[in-house]
């Protein structure tokens, strides 16, 4: 099933969605800080672009993944299992997601 008729990444989307914009609040605070010391046009082109970078790096980003886990790449078949390069972006994924929890 295409990835746009799937109901549960719709339902996965409101998700996605918070911790999108939770991301970008972070952006906005670390943009913040770092431009703190200049004048304030400058304050305010800084945070545009970078806040504008940020975005569209995270969009790429997700889509790039997005593309890969649709590739039907198997790199692993036993008898009962078989290791797709989907599921090696998730365990990747969630390895990063319990050390960044884990340094936090």
């Amino acid at each position: 099933m295409p990835f746009k008729l799937d109901p549960v990444a719709w339902l996965d989307f409101p998700g996605l969605l918070c911790l999108l914009l939770l991301l970008d609040v972070d952006n906005i605070i670390f943009l913040s800080m770092l431009s703190s010391r200049l004048d304030d046009v400058a304050q305010r082109r800084i945070r545009r672009w970078g806040f504008t970078i940020a975005l569209l790096t995270r969009g790429l980003l997700v889509a790039s993944v997005e593309w890969l886990t649709t590739r039907e790449l198997v790199l692993l078949d036993l008898r009962s299992y078989v290791l797709g390069l989907t599921e090696l972006i998730l365990i990747a994924g969630g390895l990063f997601l319990l050390y960044k929890s884990l340094l936090e």
